[in-house]
């Protein structure tokens, strides 16, 4: 929207738990004065980095690869990423800071390069059942929940609220096995969002029970 520093946000979810050694940020912005916007991104740890800061003027649209084709305005460097884990929710926020000038933020996208951990602990089949982490957390609108199993068998996960209410079953059938995720989009069984708060992920197994607290955050 037009001269509105509030501003809109747009979110992508990086399934894979990667240490980041390298990371690129793609922006394809079409607007007629540059010069109006902020463009910040936020890592799913909750780094913030300032990618545009009100350069440039009316003949340039923002588009291409920070850092590369773009310079990175700051504060900050996409250097204070390295370390973190990729995986979960980031964020980009674009500000219109003046009027009678108009834009579209057409698409962006996160390039990452790092490793994952190769502990023998986290390749090794475990020995009990497992209700793993949730990352991010809390988060918006998207989140995933890690869980193992020390054989194969039938495996329910599923999201409740505060009151014990069934929200969604996330996982219901037979799983190999090993270490598995999965992905709630904040949605109930019907397909409509739910609100903010507390939720709670449940997960039965073979005589196992355990659960996990969870924010959702709008």
């Amino acid at each position: 929207p037009d001269s509105s520093p509030a501003g809109v946000y747009d979110y992508l979810t990086f399934p894979d738990d990667v240490e980041i050694s390298e990371v690129a940020i793609y922006v394809n912005i079409t607007h007629t004065y540059i010069g109006d916007l902020i463009v910040d991104v936020t890592s799913p740890e909750g780094t913030t980095v300032r990618l545009h800061n009100r350069s440039g003027g009316s003949s340039d649209n923002i588009v291409g690869w920070y850092p590369g084709d773009l310079a990175v305005d700051g504060p900050g460097s996409l250097a204070d990423l390295i370390g973190e884990s990729a995986q979960g929710e980031w964020t980009v926020w674009v500000s219109d800071n003046a009027g009678s000038d108009l834009g579209m933020l057409n698409t962006w996208c996160v390039r990452v390069v790092g490793s994952v951990g190769t502990d023998v602990e986290d390749l090794e089949v475990p020995r009990t059942y497992v209700l793993g982490g949730v990352s991010p957390n809390p988060f918006n609108p998207m989140t995933t929940v890690t869980y193992a199993m020390p054989t194969s068998g039938h495996v329910e996960l599923s999201v409740y609220n505060v009151a014990g209410q069934l929200v969604k079953v996330l996982v219901d059938g037979s799983e190999t096995a090993g270490w598995h995720a999965v992905t709630w989009d904040g949605r109930d069984d019907r397909g409509s969002s739910v609100a903010s708060g507390v939720y709670f992920t449940r997960m039965l197994a073979d005589g196992f029970t355990g659960s996990t607290k969870m924010v959702l955050l709008k």
